[in-house]
């Protein structure tokens, strides 16, 4: 995305017509037509892995209400491995859509749900290396305060993890 954005950039401070205009406007369409081949191969992966498990927890719910028999975390523990799923890739995006605070609720709600501690580590790691991209300095400068400002009061949870 990077990229598309300096091509349009260039573009703007260019003569209209010139060579260098027509080539950097090439340049443009090729990145915009490798996103959207993307974009596309995303949502076909999305519909093939990820819509047919939601649709099992919608049904899971539906027929929780109708037998009281069945477990009332089944369609809750299906929802959580939906979400693992998902977050493998969107997770860091995901969190930099949410207000300080509903990213701390999300967070909590992350770490109280996932099984698999390797993969909650994972997915932690993928958080504050997006931070870390967004601005380095926070890491280099003072890592304590890296994870002061994005976890909060999971520090002591991931120091937990490390023992």
């Amino acid at each position: 995305m990077n990229g598309i954005k300096e091509d349009i950039k260039t573009l703007l401070t260019l003569e209209l017509g010139s060579p260098l205009f027509h080539e950097v406007l090439v340049n443009l369409l090729v990145r915009l037509k490798a996103l959207q081949d993307r974009t596309k191969e995303h949502f076909k992966e999305e519909e093939s892995d990820l819509l047919p498990r939601l649709e099992q927890v919608r049904r899971m719910q539906r027929e929780e209400g109708k037998v009281s028999g069945r477990s009332s975390s089944a369609w809750a523990s299906e929802a959580v491995s939906t979400m693992e799923m998902t977050h493998s890739k969107l997770f860091p995006f995901f969190m930099t859509g949410l207000l300080p605070q509903e990213a701390m609720q999300y967070l909590d709600l992350v770490c109280r749900c996932t099984k698999n501690t390797r993969h909650l580590v994972s997915m932690l790691r993928s958080l504050a290396e997006r931070l870390e991209d967004a601005n380095p300095s926070i890491i280099h400068n003072n890592p304590t305060k890296l994870v002061a400002n994005v976890f909060g009061g999971f520090w002591t949870i991931v120091k937990a993890w490390r023992v």
